[in-house]
């Protein structure tokens, strides 16, 4: 699947829309800006709120299901924490990340985003 661009909305987080090796924007308050990546990943993760002021407990272990973005295509992937580095994985083979910045997203499960 092609893909120049990924958009993630959930409630209380704002907008980020993250787009392969050209430059976005961001709306979230405490971040206004543009960002370039050669390898996006985006990580799907339990997230548990643990207080009135809506902190937030993140499994940043996996193993939990995602997209890699490189070179303007998508891929499915699931992934986990080895060596405390989020690695990516198809078909069972990890995926090199391409020379260059890496952005990964973490989002909680069942985050819906469009790729575009």
């Amino acid at each position: 699947m092609r893909a120049d661009r990924i958009g993630t909305s959930q409630s209380g987080l704002g907008k980020v829309e993250v787009g392969h090796n050209r430059p976005v924007r961001s709306r979230r308050l405490y971040f206004v800006g543009q960002l370039a990546a050669t390898n996006l990943v985006v990580i799907e993760t339990e997230h548990q709120v643990l207080d009135k002021e809506g902190r937030r407990s993140v499994n940043v272990n996996g193993p939990g299901r995602g997209v890699i973005l490189q070179e303007g295509k998508s891929q499915q992937i699931t992934w986990e924490r080895n060596d405390g580095m989020i690695r990516a994985f198809a078909n069972g083979s990890e995926i090199p990340l391409l020379a260059g910045t890496t952005w990964v997203q973490i989002v909680p499960i069942g985050t819906k985003f469009v790729l575009e």
